[in-house]
């Protein structure tokens, strides 16, 4: 059996003598030769070549340098050398810390844009420094999903835009006009899109043709313009569930009655979720349920609606792992008549990636042409 060596003495080390270190290495030269809690301490060298013979539990903050450190001496991170179990949240922050991230952006274009500077499909790519930033696609884009093959999203004056796995094009679905298409999912045999000039979601299939619209009022007629703001959606089995920034349709009579409607796409019926929610986008679906992020208020919800975290911009554009959230936030709508109950407000426009365990996070900023982000999606 390998004997158990310590990296590092003070507060974490003296809560793993239970393992019965042979004896303890450490980095300050000053505390070599002498004794903590009557076990030696040595020099790291001593460990150099002798992963056969070794298990090492590290017992200091500073893991990244030692894991580095314990790599060139030989030892498998995992196999023969570990962090103790009081560091595991540090060691979660190292890995965030050291982690490269790629990513597929949709941006759209603010209301006095006069070019399409800044609106588009762009891949954010991480560095050792600042993050390589590409434009794929010029256009006011906003959904954006992942597909088996490659990649569709929805732009203005265009339609569903498709790209294969390297982000090369590949064909258009051109749709009719007047239709400002955000959201996009998979249904069957066809594209269902939320059409926020038409207060309605629509289905289409490989051709363009519309099979069927389901209007969530008739309030368009009325007022001969949209009054509901609808946005992003998902789709679980038959059902869709579309964001808005008003069910009742009165977010320009400054009731943002934000919420989710369901939508049974066989038959249209619709009913609310929840309707508390302040300019609400980005719906997903996973094994815990529904989460959408409250995007004006800072909020990413989900367990019922729980707050799972809290941000200083104006969040849209969700995607997750395994081990974390990876949240858009713009800088557009986050001063307004309306107060976001929170301060100061951030007018930075990043994806913040959040540890799902732990719950610390980093941002990654992008450049300020790039005011909006709407969709996003972790590649690679």
């Amino acid at each position: 059996m390998k004997k158990v060596i310590l990296f590092g003495s003070g507060t974490v080390a003296e809560k793993n003598l239970n393992f019965n270190p042979d004896f303890i290495v450490d980095n300050n030269l000053d505390l070599h030769g002498t004794f903590f809690h009557g076990v030696e301490v040595k020099e790291p060298s001593v460990l150099k070549g002798a992963s056969d013979k070794y298990k090492i539990i590290v017992c200091t903050t500073s893991i990244r340098e030692v894991k580095k450190q314990l790599e060139n001496y030989g030892y498998q991170w995992g196999v023969n050398a570990d962090v103790a179990t009081l560091l595991n949240e540090r060691m979660e922050m190292a890995s965030l810390e050291d982690s490269k991230f790629s990513f597929l952006i949709s941006s759209g274009l603010p209301s006095s844009a006069e070019s399409f500077s800044g609106g588009g499909i762009y891949h954010i790519e991480e560095t050792d420094s600042y993050p390589q930033i590409t434009q794929i696609y010029e256009g006011n884009t906003h959904g954006l999903i992942k597909i088996d093959d490659g990649y569709v999203f929805s732009c203005q004056g265009k339609g569903l835009v498709f790209l294969d796995s390297d982000f090369k094009y590949t064909r258009t679905i051109e749709l009719r006009g007047g239709l400002r298409p955000h959201g996009i999912r998979k249904y069957n045999d066809l594209w269902i899109l939320v059409s926020s000039y038409k207060d309605a979601i629509i289905g289409v299939n490989n051709q363009g043709k519309e099979v069927f619209e389901y209007r969530f009022s008739n309030k368009i007629d009325t007022f001969e313009s949209a009054q509901h703001h609808c946005n992003d959606l998902d789709i679980v089995g038959d059902y869709a569930y579309v964001s808005m920034f008003s069910l009742t349709g009165n977010w320009k009579r400054n009731s943002f009655d934000g919420g989710i409607m369901e939508v049974n796409l066989k038959t249209g019926e619709m009913k609310p979720i929840i309707n508390n929610l302040t300019m609400p986008h980005s719906i997903t679906c996973d094994e815990t349920g529904l989460k959408v992020l409250n995007s004006f208020k800072g909020t990413f919800l989900g367990n019922n609606f729980d707050v799972l975290a809290t941000l200083p911009g104006f969040v849209r554009g969700l995607d997750l792992d395994e081990n974390y959230y990876f949240l858009g936030e713009s800088k557009n709508r986050n001063f307004s008549r309306l107060s976001t109950g929170r301060t100061p407000v951030s007018i930075d426009t990043k994806i913040t990636i959040i540890n799902k365990k732990f719950g610390f996070c980093r941002s990654l900023y992008l450049p300020n042409p790039i005011s909006e982000v709407h969709s996003v999606i972790k590649v690679g």
